[in-house]
């Protein structure tokens, strides 16, 4: 065999594989980035700045109306039981507003949206920092990527009815870890309540191009469990009383206040001192159900 019928025959079987693996990409299509995503039950199976980025720029757009946009703290809130709105849940894993302001531009230059339930919280405000990539994550990334295959590998083995670990839910609600709890009772350093300038920018950039596109808005501050909240009740009271000056107006529910005392008091809600249970997180699901309509009405 000749070297240039090596080099052939290399090319051959590299365009094959090329053009197998698009093929599969869009037939399985795990983003709705390649077909028409209405009606369809899509998930984030890993990295999920960068899934929550893609499924942003059709499927949201396309199925829901209305955004959750926080950090984890409200991941595994599912508020798809409020009547007269399809919620979608944008929080990820340690975000900053920054980077939920990315993802839900993708949403946002193709969608109208009624409602956005935008969390208040200092790790929001902190910092701005991009993480995993997202910053460069473009829509080839569908057709070509590590997350793509893992994305693939795992509706594989669903299909096939085999485990395949924490599944997000249609509308992007995402179960956490249930590990034993972890109480860390400290008080946290004076960083945790810096109010970055350029992620402030952000959330005020973001909250307009929502209101421009139809959305109202309501504020939730989530609940961080009762002896956590005491050791910093100074700070975080500053920090809520400084970002209300801050932001444009508007309802707020704030699960941080004496109605929502008895909740945070219970440790077992809470996995540690900011993310709630399965059981504790279908608590809050239950109370926003009820008190988010009466903020809108009032």
């Amino acid at each position: 065999m000749t070297s240039r019928t090596w080099i052939l025959q290399i090319a051959a079987a590299s365009a094959i594989v090329l053009c197998l693996n698009m093929a599969v990409a869009y037939c399985m299509d795990p983003y709705g980035v390649m077909r028409d995503p209405r009606g369809r039950e899509l998930r984030v199976i890993f990295s999920g700045r960068k899934a929550k980025f893609l499924l942003s720029k059709h499927y949201v757009p396309a199925n829901y109306d209305s955004l959750i946009i926080g950090p984890s703290s409200s991941e595994n809130w599912d508020l798809t039981a409020i009547p007269g709105f399809k919620i979608y849940n944008e929080s990820i894993l340690g975000a900053n507003v920054v980077e939920e302001k990315s993802i839900v531009d993708q949403a946002l230059s193709v969608g109208h949206f009624k409602l956005a339930l935008c969390i208040m919280y200092p790790t929001m405000t902190s910092n701005h920092v991009i993480n995993d990539g997202l910053d460069s994550v473009s829509s080839a990334e569908a057709l070509g990527s590590i997350h793509l295959y893992v994305h693939e590998a795992v509706q594989v083995l669903a299909a096939l009815h085999l485990p395949v670990g924490r599944l997000s839910a249609p509308d992007g609600a995402t179960p956490l870890k249930q590990v034993p709890a972890y109480f860390s009772l400290v008080q946290f350093d004076p960083s945790y309540f810096h109010l970055d300038p350029v992620a402030v920018e952000s959330y005020i950039d973001m909250l307009g191009s929502l209101r421009s596109r139809g959305a109202r808005i309501v504020y939730i501050i989530p609940p961080l469990y009762e002896p956590c909240r005491a050791l910093n009740a100074v700070a975080l009271n500053d920090y809520k009383q400084s970002m209300q000056r801050i932001l444009p107006a508007a309802p707020i529910i704030d699960l941080d206040g004496p109605d929502f005392a008895n909740f945070r008091s219970d440790a077992s809600n809470y996995l540690d001192c900011f993310h709630l249970t399965t059981s504790g997180a279908i608590k809050v699901d239950k109370y926003l159900t009820q008190q988010i309509p009466i903020s809108l009405s009032n």
